[in-house]
């Protein structure tokens, strides 16, 4: 009886995952569901097969990087450029497929939700480190130990307002740093001392702090103190040396040094070079650096965008 041959596992390239997963979130993808930007709106009538958009100027297939319908004699002809040999990807999909993200849609809702779980939690944290001090404390206490717990952190909810639960909970993960840091170097743990505040600001400490510490630590002191009611001295909150300590933080900062604006005859011979004999990968990068400059949208805008149209009054 003859045994099977063992078989030896070979790994994938990369390519070929990137591929499968493309296809695989296309195939997912219904009619109703999640669709591209060009797929939609008036984006999809421009990039559509059937091209009803009247005044609209065809763009060649390799500008929009369908590499699909190229033909495949000339594709093969072709060798690989530089830009394709240093992302390390074959062009078996178009370029775009690698670089667009598949995002769900997210329930607004929702997220707010967990973000205001995420703050009354960090706020009842702070509340029982302190004691639960002040005409608040003893209502969060009161709630703890006698309300519904369904209806644990209203008492906060209600204190925080219209607030944004980010900024509240920033508030409130800087305390607590401040009071891990306390419990750790002070056999005195009371939290309003001025020496154990300059000391937690002292710039030459072993740990060098970051600049924007000192501004953070006085902007949640006085959210807590005219926020949260949590009774913190007003005479801590105007110390001269506190607030001088913070803005000298502030002065190691690195100074922010901008690029130079970009002139119009150079914006101009980016727009020239889109017509030259450019590779796919090329292409798509200074297309994308084109939109980023006439929609006047940094890089982290440019992640956001929804949907894209074209202004027919413009033809």
């Amino acid at each position: 009886m003859t045994q099977p041959a063992s078989r030896v596992d070979t790994p994938v390239s990369r390519a070929d995952v990137n591929k499968a997963l493309f296809e695989a979130r296309l195939q997912s993808l219904g009619d109703t569901e999640l669709k591209y930007p060009w797929e939609s709106g008036v984006m999809g009538d421009v990039f559509s097969e059937t091209n009803d958009a009247v005044g609209i100027p065809t763009l060649p297939a390799e500008y929009l990087c369908f590499t699909d319908q190229l033909d495949s004699t000339t594709i093969a002809s072709v060798p690989q450029s530089a830009s394709q040999k240093a992302a390390g990807q074959s062009l078996e999909l178009p370029f775009y497929s690698f670089a667009i993200k598949v995002k769900p849609d997210k329930d607004m809702f929702a997220e707010q939700e967990v973000l205001w779980t995420r703050a009354v939690n960090k706020w009842l944290q702070v509340f029982e480190v302190l004691g639960f001090p002040g005409q608040l404390g003893a209502a969060l206490e009161n709630e703890l130990h006698f309300a519904d717990p369904t209806e644990h952190g209203l008492v906060l909810r209600d204190a925080l307002g219209v607030k944004s639960p980010r900024t509240a909970a920033k508030r409130a993960q800087t305390l607590m740093q401040y009071f891990r840091w306390l419990h750790e170097s002070c056999s005195d743990l009371d939290p309003w001392e001025r020496s154990h505040c300059l000391d937690y600001l002292r710039s030459t400490n072993v740990c060098s702090p970051a600049a924007s510490l000192g501004m953070s630590f006085l902007e949640a002191l006085r959210f807590a103190r005219y926020v949260m009611q949590i009774p913190i001295q007003d005479a801590l909150l105007q110390d001269p040396q506190l607030k001088g300590r913070a803005q000298r933080l502030m002065l190691s900062r690195d100074v922010y040094r901008p690029a130079r604006p970009m002139k119009a005859h150079e914006v101009a011979k980016l727009e020239k070079l889109m017509m030259g004999q450019l590779d796919t990968i090329d292409k798509y990068m200074l297309g994308a650096v084109l939109v980023a400059i006439f929609s006047r949208s940094r890089w982290s805008d440019l992640q956001y965008i929804h949907r894209m149209w074209v202004d027919r009054n413009e033809y």
